[in-house]
């Protein structure tokens, strides 16, 4: 794209959509991390057993966090195709 052409808005909506959805699953996989390590901890104090269960969740969080944002990624595209085909629909519709 050559620097004369600006990106319409209906680009410009799908840039920020998207920009929106990458942050809220890198938010998402945080939340899961902390949460496990800080269950992992308590798990381990409450046992003595240190390294054993931290270790364990975190390994298991990695596939949990991944299915966790491949889930939001397609309920938002889900929406926005149905957004998209509705908005499609009404310019079809206007003579």
């Amino acid at each position: 794209m050559s620097q004369s052409q600006k990106p319409g808005p209906r680009q410009y909506s799908l840039n920020v959509a998207m920009a929106v959805v990458v942050g809220l699953g890198g938010f998402i996989t945080l939340a899961i991390v902390m949460g496990v390590l800080l269950i992992g901890l308590t798990i381990d104090r409450a046992l003595n057993t240190r390294p054993l269960f931290t270790i364990g969740f975190l390994v298991l969080s990695a596939p949990v966090s991944i299915f966790v944002m491949y889930r939001v990624a397609m309920s938002v595209i889900s929406k926005s195709v149905v957004q998209l085909k509705s908005e499609n629909s009404l310019k079809e519709k206007q003579p």
